[in-house]
């Protein structure tokens, strides 16, 4: 079952655990002023590093490049208007979720 990935709107570093699949991550989201783009931390239970400084784009499978068995996060446009997120409208318009290998068949068949 797919899961929004809780990032909220106008805190520019938010850390939090989350399970998916059952397996529990540690994430950093935080918003880079410079570039205006968030990124994403991903570490595992054991504050072990998965993923750093993973850039957040709309409509990209994130986690395919990296080869680690198991679903896959997007930047979803809940508006469909093609517009990325900011720091005013992540978890507001657009949203980072997460969909297991399942629900991945589904969509690219």
């Amino acid at each position: 079952m797919s899961v929004q990935i809780p990032i909220l709107a106008n805190i520019p570093a938010q850390t939090f655990d989350i399970s998916l699949d059952g397996i529990s991550y540690n994430m950093t989201a935080k918003w880079n002023s410079r570039s205006e783009f968030w990124t994403l931390d991903i570490l595992d239970e054991d504050d072990n590093v998965i993923i750093l400084g993973l850039c957040l784009k709309l409509g990209t499978f994130l986690l395919k490049q990296f080869n680690l068995n198991i679903g896959e996060l997007i930047v979803v446009d809940d508006t469909n208007t093609g517009t990325e997120s900011s720091l005013t409208n992540i978890g507001v318009s657009t949203s980072l979720v997460y969909f297991t290998q399942e629900e991945l068949e589904i969509i690219e068949a």
